[in-house]
């Protein structure tokens, strides 16, 4: 069980937990939780949820690529058009996973909220 909670600058209250159901099944799912500042732009507060498929070998390695790739992709590229941004990151995100998927011949699968 994990558990983390922020309160930033008085105003929002973030955290994540998680809670492994069934002990003998494979913990799939990652979660992000975190203030990435851009530079010259407000910081933004993230949430993203990666759920990697778990009838998939590799669904944990899946969805925390999904994770690190989309939280990079936010972390470099800066904007007020917050829409346009997520979108690049989940874009790159599903590439970063297909890639290392064909490069393995892996099933890396998971599904990305942000």
């Amino acid at each position: 069980m994990a558990n983390n909670i922020s309160i930033i600058n008085g105003k929002f209250v973030i955290g994540k937990r998680s809670v492994v159901g069934d002990p003998r099944r494979k913990y799939e799912d990652r979660v992000y939780v975190g203030v990435i500042g851009q530079s010259n732009e407000d910081p933004l507060i993230v949430g993203i949820v990666a759920d990697g498929v778990g009838s998939a070998d590799f669904g944990s390695r899946g969805a925390q690529l999904a994770i690190d790739t989309a939280v990079s992709v936010l972390e470099k590229y800066a904007g007020s058009d917050i829409p346009s941004l997520l979108v690049k990151a989940c874009k790159f995100a599903n590439q970063a996973v297909y890639v290392e998927n064909q490069n393995n011949s892996g099933d890396g699968l998971s599904t990305l909220t942000i």
